[in-house]
């Protein structure tokens, strides 16, 4: 097929695609025209150039439009999550424990300095002492057991 020929054939399918939608938009407004025809208020019945006032509204109501930001998005976006608070970190360290059969208790040194004497069921910067054993002592705090064990000065046990 020769340049020419192809530039022939465009041109007829677009020529056939732009009588389709002219077809199209006249079998839309159709029944449009019949139903205000119908009633009474057509143009040429009632004398009115700009058709039926039911239609076309003054210019004043098209007024909100103007003044919108066509760059808004029609729909609110979603909240963003709130983000969530750190969790709580439990604020004592354990310094040592005293364990004999029958008895035991825990030193702590709280986040402000001060040196806490527990035992098993007593509270403590926000957490229940559960547990003592040698060199470890058991926190439940925020809902978790937390496990705390004797560090020496060196920062191991």
């Amino acid at each position: 097929m020769t340049r020419r020929r192809r530039k022939h054939l465009l041109l007829a399918v677009n020529a056939v695609l732009a009588a389709a939608i002219v077809a199209a938009c006249v079998a839309a407004v159709a029944p449009l025209r019949a139903e205000r025809d119908a009633d009474g208020a057509g143009a040429g019945r009632s004398g009115n150039p700009g058709g039926d006032a039911r239609l076309v509204g003054p210019r004043e109501a098209y007024a909100v439009i103007s003044k919108r930001d066509i760059r808004k998005p029609l729909y609110d976006a979603r909240p963003a999550a709130a983000p969530k608070a750190p969790e709580p970190k439990f604020a004592a360290r354990l310094l040592g424990t005293v364990t004999d059969p029958g008895y035991s208790a825990a030193l702590f040194r709280t986040a402000d300095g001060k040196e806490q004497f527990v035992s098993v069921g007593e509270t403590l910067a926000g957490g229940k002492v559960t547990a003592i054993a040698e060199c470890e002592a058991t926190v439940e705090f925020g809902g978790k057991r937390i496990v705390l064990t004797v560090e020496d000065e060196g920062g191991t046990r």
